[in-house]
């Protein structure tokens, strides 16, 4: 009779676990497709408005893209700040539970805000109100079934993903994003309701639009990959590690710059921006918009060379200039026109020096390396672009060029644009100035047991378990540190080995996260959520093993303090 209770209560849970998931991907389709149509309806009806062939667009224009600009900042910063920008670093500070948590009137004040935003033409992208609109229809569903804390982040993860997915129509980078991107690591026990959610919305979001990718491309036959295409790619893939190196410096510079103008409120700064936009746009119209319509027609070959330049040239400032002003708009879109353009300047420079590419080839690579170069997350970008461009033949390049621009982009010191956003929020904010004051020696836990680098694996696997740990850190013969073990390679260990007389030395992890007794317990949280890590070592200048901390004794410290 318990057994077949603990069954049924069992089969309770899992078959709540599925509604919730089922009501995070249905509210976040929703809002997505409700979103996305409202935005593309109000700037279609701008862009093929008789303002452009009247006497009046001289002032017509800049009007209506300042008064977007005014509206969408008077509607972030008078009713919710947090909706400013794309609102991906904020979902990131939720789920790191430092310096933010979702309002449920983020949900309308984002919607209309982004659409201010979009539909006055600027060049920002829908992905990132998305995934924050996403991320509110998560803790919509949370706050229905009386859901918080950490059980919470599972549905705004869940929204995020959905949201992306959704927007795009391609679920399996949506998925992908959330693990690589927010989280910084793969988690099981969200898997589940983060493919359900996506599953459903992206579902939702076909019904509306159609099952078609995001852009429409010609069709290429033939295309063999060979020794010069590789070539291109992994020459493409190195300036677009520098030019998304660039990109980053100058979202951060003009987010600093308006933050630092105060003469002007901040809700008016959009405007500013949007003024600039207005005024460029009658020089070009075409500098207005996300650039999806820009992307067909460059695959199309519709756009002339000058043209392609001129293009690429301003929207690569005018692109981080609007982010920085608060308006309620993301990168990704822009980031992904940025790269196609860069990618077929390259084709074009590579047939002047007599070697032959496909140009949307190239093209498509360069979405994703430069995606990679910004973001640093590979994955994310090379899914990304074949599921938008159903480009899966060209994969194998898009592969090389992504990864060699992240590797690029680090190497040259640039770290990812969302983790440095998402670091300047944070460490403003109430919980960061308590974490900064307090240090790693205050919280860690001192009773520390380490293994000698010699002893068998099998006598160390004892003791943890006896101990019931579940690491611990492994000295040398003079208590200096070498690295750490853990229940899990040990037990790996004896699998592929079979033997026990393997030693802990074999096996260790020479490279955990190390930090000393007097850092600040918001960097080393910052640390260890970014590197996806749950916690760090503390020691001296000297290596020896001091402590160690986990980011939920910093979290138990913040909810004690609370």
């Amino acid at each position: 009779m318990v057994k077949h209770s603990s069954l049924v209560m069992r089969d309770i849970k899992h078959f709540k676990i599925l509604l919730q998931a089922l009501l995070v991907g249905i509210f976040s389709g929703l809002l997505v497709v409700a979103f996305k149509w409202s935005a593309e309806s109000v700037f279609g009806y701008f862009q093929n408005s008789d303002i452009w062939n009247s006497a009046h667009k001289w002032w017509a224009v800049p009007l209506i893209t300042t008064l977007g600009g005014l509206l969408s900042g008077i509607l972030v910063f008078k009713f919710a700040p947090e909706t400013s920008g794309s609102g991906i670093p904020f979902i990131k500070m939720v789920l790191v539970r430092v310096g933010a948590k979702v309002r449920l009137r983020s949900i309308w004040v984002k919607f209309l805000a982004g659409i201010c935003a979009l539909g006055s033409g600027m060049p920002l992208g829908r992905e990132g109100p998305s995934v924050q609109l996403g991320a509110g229809a998560g803790m919509l569903v949370a706050k229905m079934f009386g859901v918080s804390g950490a059980h919470a982040d599972k549905f705004v993860a869940a929204g995020s993903a959905s949201a992306l997915g959704a927007v795009f129509n391609a679920p399996i980078a949506g998925t992908i994003f959330v693990f690589e991107e927010l989280l910084r690591k793969f988690s099981t026990h969200l898997l589940f309701p983060v493919l359900v959610a996506t599953v459903i919305a992206a579902s939702l979001a076909r019904l509306f639009f159609g099952d078609y990718p995001s852009f429409l491309m010609p069709v290429i036959t033939n295309y063999t990959v060979d020794g010069e295409s590789l070539l291109c790619c992994l020459l493409l893939g190195i300036v677009a590690g520098g030019a998304g190196g660039a990109f980053s410096w100058l979202v951060l510079k003009f987010r600093a710059w308006f933050a630092a103008f105060t003469i002007v409120p901040n809700f008016a700064r959009p405007a500013l921006a949007g003024l600039l936009v207005g005024v460029l746009a009658l020089w070009e119209p075409k500098i207005l918009g996300a650039g999806n319509q820009l992307i067909e027609s460059l695959l199309f070959n519709q756009l002339e060379v000058k043209l392609i330049v001129i293009l690429l040239v301003v929207r690569f400032v005018l692109t981080p200039l609007c982010f920085g002003s608060g308006f309620a708009g993301g990168i990704f879109l822009p980031m992904l026109m940025i790269g196609a353009f860069l990618g077929y300047l390259c084709s074009m420079l590579a047939a002047l020096m007599g070697v032959e590419v496909n140009a949307v080839v190239l093209a498509l690579v360069g979405m994703a390396a430069f995606m990679a170069a910004v973001a640093q997350t590979p994955i994310t970008a090379v899914v990304m672009v074949f599921e938008m461009s159903n480009g899966y033949h060209y994969i194998l390049p898009i592969m090389l060029a992504a990864a060699v621009a992240d590797l690029i982009a680090s190497r040259l010191g640039h770290q990812p644009i969302y983790t440095l956003l998402q670091f300047n929020a944070m460490h403003n904010s109430l919980e960061a100035q308590k974490l900064a004051q307090i240090s790693v020696g205050q919280c860690m836990q001192k009773s520390v047991l380490s293994v000698p680098q010699q002893m068998p694996i099998l006598e160390a696997l004892r003791l943890l378990q006896r101990k019931n740990l579940f690491l611990c850190p492994v000295v040398d013969a003079c208590n200096k540190l070498k690295g750490v073990v853990s229940i899990k390679d040990i037990q790996d260990a004896l699998i592929e080995n079979n033997s026990s007389h393997v030693l802990v030395d074999d096996i260790l992890n020479p490279s955990p996260i190390k930090v000393l007794p007097s850092s600040d317990l918001f960097s080393v949280y910052f640390r260890l959520h970014d590197e996806g890590e749950s916690f760090a070592l503390v020691v001296d200048e000297a290596k020896n093993v001091k402590g160690i901390v986990s980011n939920q004794d910093i979290y138990a410290y913040l909810e004690h303090k609370k």
